[in-house]
């Protein structure tokens, strides 16, 4: 956004698979530290949030539920959401936590009298709109 300060900034998230170890949970805990300690505006989690194992989500969610931002903390959904079936499970309990999940929708950041249109899909294989414009949580960059 024109005239931001020195410090409004974002930052991405980005394919920390949790494999149902405690290993995994732990590095994903030590990602959210480092992550808040930049103390970024905005948080963008993009998409596979578990491997293979549905019963994982739980962790993973509560692993990344400490993520904080002024301007809030949202997320898109991946292709290991659709295998694992967890899409409509997995929203509800990030929701929980206070992380909006964005599937097919927008959310408007107000900033200084601008607007940041921050655009959110599920996993899109080869499909792409541009409804909206804005800033597209993605997690195929061929779609940036």
């Amino acid at each position: 956004m024109r005239g931001r300060s020195a410090n409004e900034a974002a930052y991405a998230i980005a394919e920390k698979q949790l494999y149902s170890s405690h290993y995994f949970e732990t590095e994903i805990r030590r990602c959210v530290t480092i992550a808040n300690g930049l103390k970024a505006d905005l948080v963008a989690l993009i998409g596979d949030y578990v491997a293979s194992d549905p019963q994982a989500q739980s962790e993973v969610v509560q692993a990344l539920a400490g993520l904080r931002a002024p301007y809030g903390v949202f997320g898109c959904l991946g292709n290991h959401e659709i295998y694992t079936e967890t899409e409509d499970s997995i929203t509800r309990l990030f929701a929980a936590e206070g992380i909006r999940i964005l599937r097919q929708e927008r959310v408007p950041i107000q900033s200084r009298g601008e607007v940041l249109n921050l655009i959110g899909i599920d996993y899109q294989s080869g499909r792409f709109s541009n409804d909206h414009p804005g800033h597209l949580v993605d997690r195929e960059p061929k779609n940036w």
